[in-house]
């Protein structure tokens, strides 16, 4: 309905205000407006909706008894089985206390020796030098973490390994770092700082 606004003592009467407009309207109207700003939020919107979202929809596989033949709608639906499985299996703990550990140290070492690599490069007077250790320190951030493994197995391989030839000029023995259970943290945790990036 019209409101119509009083009139003063002695003046003509105020003609009626028009009605309210929807506010969808209103907020379209604000969107056509600054309709640039949308275009240069849409990628990132895309870009999180296909890799941050759409991804969500196979959480349900933990769920199901999937079959890839019968895809995710088709899969039987099973519950808490698989995971009632895992932590009734006898490595349940093993697994749980490894990835700990692991994080743990990813935490302990990947966090500080970037800060501390990037204080003491940051002191570098060479302005060359300082620029060819940076683009040094930071290409394994570029690497693909198969190529890192492979570089590793390469390394680490205990008979033609430069690390176990080392070993072995220093009168010690070669050791299988890959294949020991012992040395399973320790290398897990070398990747993760190998893949870590040094910022000036």
């Amino acid at each position: 309905m019209s409101r119509t606004i009083p009139a003063r003592r002695g003046g003509p009467a105020a003609a009626p205000l028009p009605q309210r407009k929807n506010s969808l309207s209103l907020r379209l109207k604000r969107i056509f407006r600054a309709w640039q700003l949308y275009v240069l939020l849409a990628p990132a919107v895309i870009y999180i909706l296909v890799f941050k979202y759409w991804p969500m929809y196979g959480v349900q596989i933990a769920f199901k008894n999937y079959n890839p033949v019968d895809g995710f709608a088709d899969s039987p639906w099973v519950g808490l089985t698989h995971f009632i499985r895992f932590v009734n299996s006898y490595q349940f703990g093993q697994v749980v206390g490894n990835t700990l550990w692991i994080a743990i140290l990813g935490l302990l070492v990947a966090f500080p020796i970037p800060i501390i690599l990037a204080l003491l490069v940051n002191q570098l007077q060479s302005e060359k030098f300082k620029k060819f250790t940076q683009t040094v320190l930071y290409s394994p951030a570029f690497i693909s973490t198969v190529v890192v493994v492979g570089i590793m197995f390469v390394l680490l391989s205990p008979r033609s390994g430069l690390v176990n030839n080392a070993i072995q000029l220093a009168g010690g023995e070669p050791v299988f770092f890959m294949g020991s259970a012992e040395w399973f943290v320790p290398s897990t945790s070398s990747r993760t700082c190998g893949k870590t990036p040094v910022f000036r």
